[in-house]
């Protein structure tokens, strides 16, 4: 059977697909499928597949029928798809952050992939934060998005933060105002969370399991500053 046939099967026919012929199906489509996750990973972007084949379809070995059927329509899905290869997806990316610059009409602008890209993983990973809460705030995210790349706040460290204040927000209600200190220095986080007596970030980023991910940060300034 030709790649082709796999991939426009209708789901029925799938259905009806057992023995060799199931085996034989699954063993093409999975050897064209990651093909297409070499190139996908080859430019650091396996966040445009589906989550379940961000590493390829896996071998048939241990797999019973029914979850060769399922992978069969999961995946031919996907390859149906025009962002099923890096340049189809690309491409698509473009068209969508031609058409953003335009909704936003020069009151921010992205110039290039990277930046749009940043963009799209800090809305996403707020979304999912902020749950049904997200239709009414998503302008006020976008925003918050935006003011902290003019103020040097890279999106991962503002979620973080975010994270952090959320998980205190009853103590930051006891929070009083503070004023600039006498030597002019402005008044930052740290110091109402010294004020309210709560953890350090980099202790609660420890305990919540962040060790190892500030670990790579800092080694990765370390790098920087030499």
């Amino acid at each position: 059977m030709k790649i082709s046939d796999i991939i426009n099967m209708a789901a029925y026919k799938v259905n009806k697909l057992n023995g060799s012929a199931l085996s034989a199906a699954y063993t093409t489509l999975k050897s064209a499928f990651n093909k297409r996750v070499k190139v996908f990973q080859k430019h650091d972007a396996e966040r445009a597949l589906p989550v379940q084949f961000r590493n390829g379809m896996r071998s048939s070995l241990g797999m019973t029928e029914e979850e060769k059927v399922q992978a069969i329509k999961e995946a031919s899905a996907f390859m149906r798809g025009s962002r099923s290869s890096y340049s189809g997806w690309k491409r698509s990316e473009v068209e969508q952050m031609e058409s953003l610059n335009e909704m936003l009409k020069g009151d921010h602008e992205f110039k290039n992939l990277e930046d749009f890209r940043k963009y799209g993983e800090f809305m996403g990973e707020m979304q999912t934060r902020l749950g049904e809460m997200w239709k009414n705030v998503s302008s006020q995210v976008r925003e918050l998005y935006f003011q902290s790349e003019r103020l040097g706040v890279s999106s991962k460290q503002f979620l973080k933060n975010y994270e952090y204040w959320l998980a205190h927000a009853e103590e930051l209600e006891k929070a009083k105002p503070l004023e600039w200190s006498s030597s002019g220095r402005k008044v930052k986080a740290s110091d109402y969370a010294r004020q309210l007596k709560l953890p350090k970030m980099s202790e609660w980023y420890e305990s919540q399991n962040y060790s190892h991910e500030l670990s790579e940060t800092m080694t990765r300034k370390g790098r920087k500053k030499k």
